[in-house]
């Protein structure tokens, strides 16, 4: 039992995943970006839930999970943490004039 418990906790720890943090502009059309960082070695994505829980315009949301780029050099890490980023998904502020490569330049 004691086994299992373990490897769940590792399974659903964001240490070394790409985060990011972000909260909905005033008109909740688009996302503002705020900051890239690394999950915490004791992190969960509970954690994450509960951290912004007060802040109902601010989120932090998995970007990458860090065993999805385990095996990439840093520059391959680089290169997919823009792509991502740069995603048309995100709908980031078109008004707010954003550096990914110095964030991503930060954790990397």
């Amino acid at each position: 039992m004691k086994e299992n418990i373990g490897d769940n906790t590792k399974k659903s720890s964001l240490a070394g995943s790409v985060i990011v943090r972000w909260r909905w502009s005033r008109e909740k059309k688009y996302r503002d970006f705020l900051k890239l960082r690394r999950g915490g070695d004791t992190e969960t994505p509970y954690d994450l839930e509960l951290k912004y829980n007060e802040k109902p315009f601010e989120k932090e949301s998995v970007l990458i999970y860090s065993d999805q780029i385990s095996g990439y050099s840093a520059d391959q890490k680089k290169t997919k943490i823009k792509q991502l980023l740069s995603s048309e998904d995100w709908l980031w502020n078109p008004d707010q004039k954003i550096n990914f490569d110095k964030e991503i330049d930060r954790i990397v």
